[in-house]
C-alpha cells in the first residue's frame, strides 16, 4: 500500500525471528563447547597442589643418665686385692667331729714284716712320726705284734717319753718280745727314776 509516495516495508514476521534465535543459540553453544574442550586448560593444571601431609617430628627420646659412682674405679680396684689378701681364720676342730681314721693294720705276716722294715728305715733317718705310725699299725694287727710294741717303745724312748716307752716295752715283753724288749724296758725305767729324783 503506497502513501505519500513512500513504500512501506512489510513488518517482520514471527516466523522469520525464530530461525535467527536458533542459529545464535547454536553458535553460542558451539563456542562454549569449543572453549571447554580446546581452549580451557586441563583440570589437573587448574587444581591447586594439595599440601603434603605434615610429618609429625617425633621428639628425641631422652637417654637415662648413668648413675655417678660414689667411688672412682681406681679406688675400688685398689681395695679389691686388699680384701682378697685377708685370709679367713682357721676354724678350730669341733668336739663332735670324728677323728681321722688310722691306717689299716696288716692282714698278713708278709704285710707286717714289710711295715716293720719301713718303720726301721724311718727310725734310722730319725723320722719319728712316720716310724711311730708304721709301728702302731703293726702293734694293732695280729702278726708281729710284739715287734710293733717294741718299735714304739724305742721311738718313745728316743723322743724323750720314758713313760710311754716303758708301757710299750712291758706289752712287748708280755707278747714275747724277748731280750730286746726287756733291754728297752730297763732303759725306760732308769730314765723314769732319774726324772723322779730330779723332781724331788
Amino acid at each position: 500500500m503506497q502513501t505519500d509516495g513512500a513504500i512501506e516495508k512489510p513488518a517482520p514476521r514471527k516466523r522469520d525471528v525464530i530461525p535467527l534465535v536458533l542459529v545464535l543459540a547454536l553458535v553460542l553453544g558451539g563456542a562454549v563447547a569449543l572453549y571447554l574442550l580446546v581452549l580451557r586448560p586441563s583440570g589437573d593444571a587448574t587444581k591447586e597442589p594439595s599440601p603434603a601431609p605434615a610429618v609429625a617430628s617425633a621428639a628425641p627420646e631422652k637417654k637415662p643418665r648413668k648413675p655417678i659412682p660414689t667411688t672412682s674405679p681406681a679406688k675400688t680396684s685398689a681395695k679389691a686385692p686388699a680384701k682378697a689378701e685377708v685370709a679367713a681364720p682357721a676354724r678350730p676342730p669341733a668336739d663332735d667331729e670324728p677323728a681321722p681314721k688310722a691306717a689299716p693294720a696288716p692282714k698278713t705276716l708278709k704285710q707286717a714284716r714289710a711295715l716293720l722294715a719301713r718303720a726301721k728305715t724311718a727310725a734310722k733317718k730319725k723320722q719319728w712320726d712316720s716310724a711311730r705310725e708304721l709301728y702302731d699299725r703293726v702293734a694293732r694287727g695280729r702278726f708281729a705284734t710284739a715287734q710293733g710294741h717294741l718299735g714304739l717303745a724305742q721311738v718313745e724312748l728316743a723322743t724323750g717319753d720314758a713313760k710311754d716307752a716303758a708301757r710299750h716295752a712291758k706289752t712287748s715283753v708280755r707278747l714275747g718280745g724277748g731280750t730286746p724288749a726287756k733291754r728297752v724296758l730297763a732303759q725306760a725305767n732308769a730314765k723314769l727314776k732319774k726324772s723322779t729324783r730330779k723332781s724331788r
